[in-house]
């Protein structure tokens, strides 16, 4: 009977672990099946009119599919981006439109004359934004804020990843805890089981004459 159970608590342990993970991102919905990764940096800190900063950018696929993407570096009014290869530039947008194999890391790169900049401007904020096909939100977005010559802020971190996706990571510890759990405590039912199932012997009483 002991075995029994033990075989049973098994096999409902091993069903357990092998169920696939629901916190796996794939199975995510609205998760994007892209894996990408993007940084923007600025040549110079900080910037006053007359002068030319160079943006470069990098978008990383960490994911396993080849993947066509768009980049879009946004700039501000008085930023006048120059031409660059294998770019499209108009007005203050320059786009490129790279196919990113699994691992590789796509660089982007572009020049800009800094003209009149406005009194109320604290920073020179340029924003590059990364899309999937023919998606109109981006996948990942990042951006980098340059010092105004003259201008007086408090010096920050440049900004970060805005939304990022990242790499699909199966977790798989919480499963095994909670499958280990559960068959200690059907391991425990079924040895108690056994033990009140079990016929119990009398032993015979002597007594003198």
């Amino acid at each position: 009977m002991r075995s029994r159970h033990a075989f049973l608590a098994t096999a409902i342990a091993v069903a357990l672990l092998s169920t696939p993970l629901t916190t796996d991102s794939a199975a995510r919905a609205g998760e994007p099946d892209a894996q990408l990764s993007v940084t923007l940096t600025a040549s110079e800190k900080t910037v006053k009119a007359g002068d030319t900063v160079t943006y470069t950018g990098h978008v990383k696929n960490l994911g396993a599919a080849e993947t066509a993407v768009t980049i879009a570096l946004e700039a501000p009014g008085y930023l006048e981006l120059g031409e660059t290869s294998g770019a499209s530039v108009d007005a203050n947008r320059a786009t490129w439109k790279p196919t990113i194999a699994p691992g590789a890391d796509n660089a982007f790169t572009v020049s800009a004359t800094v003209g009149t900049i406005p009194a109320t401007e604290r920073r020179v904020t340029v924003v590059a934004s990364v899309y999937v096909g023919d998606d109109s939100s981006p996948t990942v977005r990042t951006a980098t804020a340059g010092f105004i010559h003259g201008v007086k802020d408090t010096p920050e971190r440049t900004a970060g990843p805005m939304a990022a996706s990242p790499p699909s990571v199966p977790t798989v510890l919480p499963r095994i805890v909670v499958g280990g759990i559960l068959l200690v405590l059907i391991a425990a039912a079924a040895i108690v089981l056994g033990v009140r199932r079990a016929p119990r012997r009398v032993r015979g009483v002597r007594t003198r004459k």
